[in-house]
């Protein structure tokens, strides 16, 4: 039976903006197994996003569990956390996040190093990463050199160079035409399959759904369905 790896139980969650409470996520429950690629869906402002942060650890919930490989990742200190995540858990954020005084290579090159994996190392495995991504002439350029597609690839390569259990990824297909996006995704799948990965994806490019294993359409932060693509 496969490993339960994310399981978020009547999860809520408000922001205040000014004087008013915006309720963003009611009572949503989520539930991940390894080796599976699992897409959330809906309109802007539904919830996706957060979903993902509480996921990570890097936002907590109002109330209900969020259990990440069996850890309550949100009641962890936060040493704790940050060095749980850096092991286990992989982001690629919309707006990408590459620090731009860096090389492509230096970037991709993060988490490995946080782990205190040796230089030659960590930059050998870059360079095969980035070569299967299409990135190999980009090694020693800087982010501010790339188009959005090619900084966006780099981005994922970022969560996913140190291998964690599981890869969150924020609308990786978004400014990729069909090509680059269907290499991407036979990329992300390869990882999930090689690795024993899951990978969560919030996205609204129709042109990858095929590729996930289980749909979770929310609206209005309440998860209305959910479409399994794998019998």
């Amino acid at each position: 039976m496969s490993l339960i790896t994310i399981n978020c139980e009547n999860i809520e969650k408000s922001f205040t903006k000014g004087k008013e409470k915006i309720e963003v996520l009611k009572q949503v429950n989520f539930q991940t197994y390894e080796n599976q690629m699992v897409m959330l869906m809906g309109p802007s402002g539904s919830g996706k996003s957060t979903i993902l942060s509480i996921i990570a650890g890097l936002i907590s919930q109002d109330s209900g569990q969020c259990l990440v490989l069996g850890k309550s990742i949100n009641t962890l200190p936060e040493r704790e956390k940050t060095k749980f995540r850096g092991k286990n858990i992989g982001f690629m954020f919309q707006n990408v996040k590459l620090i731009p005084t860096i090389t492509v290579a230096q970037n991709t090159a993060i988490p490995l190093l946080l782990q205190n994996v040796p230089e030659k190392t960590a930059y050998d495995k870059v360079a095969d990463l980035l070569s299967s991504f299409g990135l190999a002439r980009d090694l020693d350029s800087f982010p501010s050199t790339l188009s959005g597609g090619e900084q966006q690839r780099v981005s994922i390569a970022r969560a996913c160079i140190h291998k964690p259990k599981i890869i969150l990824c924020d609308e990786p297909t978004s400014f990729l035409d069909s090509e680059r996006g269907a290499q991407i995704m036979h990329l992300l799948k390869k990882i999930q399959e090689e690795e024993k990965a899951t990978i969560v994806i919030v996205t609204h490019d129709a042109r990858i759904l095929s590729y996930a294993d289980k749909i979770f359409t929310i609206e209005d932060g309440v998860i209305k369905e959910v479409v399994s693509n794998k019998e």
